[in-house]
């Protein structure tokens, strides 16, 4: 289900949030949580999810920290997400995305206009 805040631009809707997963191997979680990360932290693990078929190139890396850092400064807020990896609460986390998207005004905290 699509929660519709945010103005399209063309055929496109601006990211207002984004979610992380947490690792569940460095951190296992027995809840449910969504807390904001800093924005060094937003950063780096923005760069560490993404997939480069190179990962000695530089350049390529270089444009990667830029892309990233130029998205972390439209105002986009981003959360760590944890959850107990079992099948059967995926509809709780669902729905806790979803109750709190609905609960946070995510366009005027990423600086979205309306």
């Amino acid at each position: 289900q699509r929660v519709e805040t945010l103005a399209p631009q063309g055929n496109c809707y601006p990211l207002g949030v984004l979610f992380l997963l947490n690792d569940p191997a460095a951190e296992p979680s027995a809840a449910i949580s969504i807390t904001p990360m800093p924005g060094s932290r937003s950063l780096m693990s923005i760069v560490q999810r993404c997939f480069l078929l190179d990962r000695h190139d530089v350049e390529l890396s270089q444009q990667l920290v830029q892309a990233a850092g130029e998205l972390l400064a439209t105002g986009l807020r981003v959360y760590e997400l944890a959850y107990p990896r079992d099948y059967a609460q995926l509809d709780d986390v669902l729905d806790a995305v979803q109750e709190f998207v609905s609960s946070t005004d995510v366009t005027e905290e990423a600086g979205v206009a309306k």
